[in-house]
């Protein structure tokens, strides 16, 4: 940019603590920062036992946060975004790193905020950072020194509300009120608590609405529609303009059935199952399936289940369909 205001406000910043000395009136600075590469050398493995529960946290949280920050600042013209090349880099990144005593790599969001605000367009600019940094380790080091935190905080504030979107927010709340309070909880837990509990916060969250949904599965009926086709009743009227009070079995008002629909054959119905069974949601399944059957008038001779979704049958499922269509056998 033609006035890079960042820039601007880092050399501001340092330039007021080296002319009026503000760290002698309480304005606080950055921690000192070291002069020199670091030198490489093997890890130790001595707390290992000690390290292995936060290191985990750590990888899921830098994983998550990678993977996060990738999906949020992706243009339309990138690349998709791949999960396992994401672990693949991040991973490398941290072995490398171990060799060189870094700190556990991440995608960060202010990092990268502030990154495509300079205008970065690919991975140049990460060589650019690489060679910034090692300038800044080797030389600029005692000039560093003087740089407030308010200064770098601004610098973070500014560049991660871009990454706010209140439009985002209002159009949960339009889709989803659910999903609406799933990201108001995480935000508060991670405002309150902190990223990593936020983050433990907002799986939970999202795995108890998937097993939610899960758990109550859909079960349509179909009827013969347009063309032929079995679907579900409520699709099944015909979409012809002129035709628009017919039902859904093909009928139009006058009891007329267009000849080219064909009709279902009396005494049958088709149930679809919308999601795969197991054992947590079978015996819901059985129980809509059944309710079904009772309040069809006419009560139907045959019952044909559409289970395409269902691929695989567990012991326990394969029971509880075997007692369902014994009972429904028993009841005609």
């Amino acid at each position: 940019p033609s006035l890079p205001g960042p820039l601007v406000a880092v050399v501001a910043g340092i330039a007021l603590v080296a002319v009026f000395g503000l760290d002698d009136h309480g304005v606080a600075l950055i921690d000192e920062v070291p002069t020199g590469l670091p030198v490489p050398a093997l890890p130790a493995f001595d707390h290992i036992d000690d390290l292995l529960p936060g290191a985990i946290a750590i990888a899921l949280m830098a994983y998550m946060e990678t993977v996060s920050v990738a999906r949020t600042v992706r243009r339309p013209t990138d690349p998709p975004i791949d999960n396992d090349q994401e672990l693949v880099a991040n991973g490398a990144a941290a072995v490398a790193g171990a060799f060189l005593g870094s700190l556990p790599p991440a995608g960060g969001f202010s990092q990268t905020a502030v990154n495509q605000r300079a205008g970065s367009q690919t991975q140049a600019s990460e060589l650019v950072t690489v060679g910034l940094a090692m300038t800044s380790a080797l030389s600029l080091g005692p000039v560093l020194n003087d740089l407030p935190q308010a200064t770098l905080g601004a610098l973070v504030i500014v560049a991660v509300l871009g990454l706010i979107r209140p439009s985002e927010i209002a159009f949960l709340a339009r889709f989803d009120r659910l999903e609406l309070f799933v990201a108001l909880l995480t935000a508060a837990v991670g405002l309150v608590a902190g990223l990593l509990v936020a983050v433990a916060v907002g799986v939970a969250a999202n795995l108890l609405l998937v097993l939610r949904e899960l758990n109550h599965p859909d079960v349509d009926e179909l009827r013969v529609g347009p063309g032929g086709q079995l679907v579900p009743v409520a699709t099944t009227i015909d979409q012809d303009p002129g035709r628009a009070g017919s039902n859904g079995n093909g009928d139009v008002p006058g009891g007329h059935a267009p000849s080219t629909l064909p009709r279902m054959p009396p005494g049958l119905r088709v149930l679809r199952i919308g999601a795969p069974l197991y054992t947590a949601n079978v015996r819901e399944v059985q129980r809509e399936i059944v309710r079904r059957v009772d309040a069809a008038d006419p009560r139907p001779r045959v019952l044909v289940l559409d289970a395409t979704v269902v691929e695989r049958l567990s012991v326990t499922v394969l029971q509880v369909l075997r007692e369902m269509a014994q009972q429904l056998s028993d009841e005609g």
